[in-house]
C-alpha cells in the first residue's frame, strides 16, 4: 500500500477513513459494529469478573453455568419457530456442533477456574493474547496451512513474550487475589492456560472450516447450540457449583455482579460469533487481543495489579508479535 504524498493527505485519509467508520457503526449488520460489541461488552465484563474475583477467587464455575444459561435463553428465540413450536432447521449438523461444544465448554470453563490456582489477571491477559500463537500451529500442523517466515518469526516473538511475563509472575507475584501464591498450584494453572490457548486455537479453525464448508454463516444458531449444549456438562462440577451458591448466599453484592457479568458477556460473545461468520477466525483473533490490551491497562492502573519491567517487555513482545502476524501480507 503506498504511503501518503504528506501530512495534508494522510489526515485526510484519516479524517475519511474515521468517517467511513462511524457510518458502518450505526449498522448493526456491519463488521465495525461487531467489533465494538466486542471492545464495550467484553472490556467490561472483565472488569466485572476482577470485581468477583477479588471476593472468591475459585467463583469461576457458578460464573460460567450463569453466563452459559442466560446466553441459551436469549439465543432461543431466534431458533425456535413460534408457529411449528419447533426447533428451527439448522445449518450445521448436530455431529459438528457436539465437537464445537466440547472444546468451547472445555475453553470457557478453564478461563474461569485458573483464577483459582493463583493465577493473576495480568498473567492471564499476556498468556491469553498469545491467541494467535496456537491459531498459527493449530492451523499448520493439524488442517495443513503453510505461513510465511514473518508469521514464524511472530509466533517466535509471542512465545518470547509469554515467557517473560510467566517468569515476572513467578518472581514478583507473592499475593494474588488476596491468597498467597503455591508454587505448585500456579504451575498447575499455567497448564490448565495452555490447555486452554490449544482449545481457543482448534475451536477457531473449526469453526471457519464449518462455515466454509456448511455454507450459511448464522451468528444465533452457533451461539445458542454452543452455550445450550454445553449446560449438561456443568453437572461434572455440581459440587463446585454447591459451594459457589454458598459463597453467593453469604455476599449479596454478588447478585448483582453476576447480572452485570451476564449481560457484558452476552454483548461481548454475540460479538465474537457475528465477527467470526462475518470474516475469518484470525480478524476475530485480532479483534479480541486488542481487547485484552486495553483489559491489561484497566487491571494494572484501576485495580492496582502488579506489573514489572519484565511484565512490560513480555507485553511489547506478545503484542508485536501479534501485529507482525496480522500485518504478513497474503501469498
Amino acid at each position: 500500500m503506498l504511503l501518503p504524498e504528506g501530512p495534508t493527505s494522510f489526515v485526510q485519509q484519516i479524517i475519511e477513513e474515521t468517517t467511513q467508520f462511524i457510518v458502518q457503526l450505526k449498522d448493526p449488520a456491519s463488521v465495525p459494529f461487531s467489533c465494538a460489541m466486542i471492545m464495550i461488552g467484553c472490556v467490561f465484563n472483565v472488569i466485572v469478573l476482577e470485581m468477583i474475583l477479588n471476593i472468591d477467587s475459585n467463583f469461576g464455575p457458578l460464573l460460567t453455568f450463569i453466563q452459559f444459561l442466560f446466553i441459551s435463553i436469549e439465543s432461543f428465540r431466534y431458533n425456535f419457530d413460534f408457529e411449528t413450536f419447533k426447533l428451527k432447521e439448522r445449518s450445521i449438523p448436530l455431529w459438528f456442533y457436539g465437537i464445537l461444544v466440547f472444546l468451547f465448554f472445555l475453553q470457557s470453563y478453564i478461563n474461569n477456574i485458573v483464577f483459582g490456582y493463583h493465577i493473576s489477571m495480568v498473567l492471564h491477559t499476556i498468556f491469553r493474547s498469545s491467541s494467535l500463537l496456537m491459531n498459527l500451529i493449530v492451523g499448520m500442523f493439524m488442517f495443513g496451512f503453510k505461513q510465511p517466515l514473518q508469521k514464524i518469526l511472530s509466533v517466535l516473538l509471542i512465545t518470547i513474550g509469554i515467557f517473560c511475563a510467566i517468569l515476572a509472575s513467578n518472581k514478583s507475584e507473592v499475593k494474588v487475589f488476596g491468597q498467597e501464591v503455591n508454587i505448585s498450584q500456579w504451575t498447575f494453572g499455567l497448564l490448565l492456560l495452555t490447555l486452554s490457548q490449544f482449545t481457543t486455537g482448534l475451536l477457531g479453525n473449526l469453526q471457519t472450516y464449518g462455515y466454509q464448508k456448511f455454507g450459511k454463516k448464522d451468528e444465533n444458531e452457533n451461539l445458542f447450540y454452543s452455550h445450550a449444549l454445553s449446560l449438561p456438562l456443568f453437572l461434572i462440577f455440581y459440587k463446585d457449583l454447591i459451594a459457589n451458591v454458598e459463597t453467593l448466599i453469604l455476599n449479596p453484592i454478588l447478585y448483582w455482579y453476576l447480572f452485570l457479568s451476564v449481560i457484558t458477556q452476552i454483548i461481548c460473545i454475540r460479538g465474537v460469533y457475528r465477527l467470526t461468520a462475518q470474516t475469518n477466525s484470525l480478524t476475530t483473533t485480532l479483534t479480541i487481543t486488542i481487547r485484552k490490551f486495553i483489559s491489561l491497562i484497566i487491571s494494572i492502573f484501576y485495580f492496582g495489579n502488579t506489573f514489572t519491567l519484565l511484565h512490560t517487555l513480555g507485553t511489547l513482545l506478545v503484542f508485536y508479535g501479534t501485529h507482525l502476524f496480522v500485518s504478513t501480507p497474503k501469498e
